[in-house]
């Protein structure tokens, strides 16, 4: 088979990148992949890429993710190759080294692989790739016993209110996070994306209506799986349960759609938040190993 490469289209593809991710059962971000097609990354869409077959049926979506300084890519099981891999990987490599010239940086760039990937490391590693000292701890919970909410006094949880609060969410995401990426553009995108259900966009509203926290959940039924990315509460509300709460009415919601089971990914190096998701009733099941190369 034939594949040919095109530039990426943005939303006009989102609906056949979903359809792909959801045929590679490789794909590490089946569930939460929407968020991550709204990344200020694929604002340039020299940052994504398609390989179609003659027939023009997408058959790999390849991007690189700068929040997360990592490759996301993924492929129809009936075209994967080791060879073709590597052309994915040549094709990340030129452009990241593009990104790395005009912005006169230099910094580091992952492509990921499960602990228990064997084969896919030695082929990461024999590109060069070395093993970061963190890894992504993936964790899921059963959906029989779903807690009770228990919300602060004077709190109070509902859904996002769409456009009008995207400005308030983006500063409170990093406000959380202490981190710059997110934007009000990245968050409104998130609206409108594959998957996205309004009554799933959760937010904590304080006493005196501000925003104190968020849960955003992602519900993929044909896995009958749902999954937070991202949560998170203001430095000025944390330690109130707040993101206990958040998470209990999410499963609430979640479970009556009917996922069968809940999942969270978080680094290794965040023992507060591993501890915080263990006393939920989340269990790791894996780990995400990162292989990195200097750009």
């Amino acid at each position: 088979m034939t594949l040919h490469q095109r530039a990426y289209q943005g939303q006009k593809d989102w609906q056949a990148v979903a359809a792909l991710i959801q045929a590679d059962d490789r794909f590490y971000h089946r569930v939460d992949f929407p968020w991550r097609l709204c990344s200020t990354s694929l604002e340039d869409y020299r940052n994504a890429m398609i390989w179609d077959d003659e027939n023009g049926q997408m058959q790999v979506f390849a991007a690189l993710q700068f929040p997360w300084l990592t490759l996301d890519y993924a492929v129809h099981p009936a075209v994967r190759t080791w060879e073709l891999e590597l052309q994915i990987l040549n094709w990340a490599e030129t452009r990241l080294h593009e990104v790395a010239a005009e912005t006169n940086d230099e910094f580091p760039f992952n492509v990921s692989a499960l602990a228990d990937e064997a084969e896919r490391i030695r082929f990461l590693e024999a590109q060069g790739y070395q093993r970061w000292d963190h890894t992504l701890v993936k964790m899921r919970r059963s959906l029989q016993d779903c807690p009770t909410p228990t919300v602060p006094e004077g709190f109070s949880i509902r859904s996002l209110d769409g456009e009008r609060e995207v400005e308030a969410y983006a500063a409170l995401q990093r406000a959380a996070f202490d981190s710059k990426t997110m934007t009000a553009l990245w968050r409104g995108h998130t609206l409108h994306a594959p998957l996205y259900n309004p009554q799933l966009d959760l937010v904590a509203v304080a006493p005196d209506g501000r925003l104190a926290g968020f849960c955003i959940w992602w519900y993929e039924p044909t896995l009958k799986a749902a999954q937070i990315e991202p949560l998170g509460v203001h430095p000025d509300f944390q330690h109130l349960g707040l993101s206990q709460a958040l998470m209990a009415e999410g499963l609430r919601w979640v479970a009556a759609l009917g996922a069968e089971s809940a999942l969270v990914e978080t680094y290794s190096f965040s023992e507060p938040a591993l501890k915080a998701y263990e006393a939920f009733g989340f269990q790791r099941y894996n780990q995400e190993l990162k292989l990195y190369k200097d750009y």
